[in-house]
């Protein structure tokens, strides 16, 4: 059973803008709190940690749950406009690991 309920989500997440505005919490670590406090709500659960780092386009794919041709198609399309490219060395092609685990989460809640 879960214990925190979407309600008091939604309320902590407004005394926190107001944190924001004030200073006292920066709007990153507020979007982490909340998306915490979403997925406990939800799962009763808090979201796992994820490594930071650079991964290839592999281990996108993988993140993804899609195979690595399908991956290149799909971004070459322009399909994870949230996804930005980092040129590693000038070559070397990586994203940022988070960024594809909060897309993950994003569509956990729709």
């Amino acid at each position: 059973m879960n214990n925190i309920r979407p309600r008091t989500v939604t309320l902590l997440n407004n005394i926190m803008k107001l944190w924001i505005n004030e200073g006292v919490i920066r709007e990153d670590e507020a979007k982490e709190i909340t998306a915490n406090l979403k997925h406990l709500a939800k799962t009763g659960k808090l979201l796992p940690v994820i490594d930071a780092r650079l991964i290839d386009q592999k281990e996108a794919a993988a993140m993804l749950g899609i195979s690595h041709p399908s991956f290149k198609n799909m971004e070459r399309d322009g399909k994870f406009p949230w996804l930005h490219r980092v040129m590693v060395g000038g070559t070397s092609i990586r994203y940022q690991s988070w960024k594809i685990y909060e897309w993950i989460v994003s569509q956990e809640d729709h």
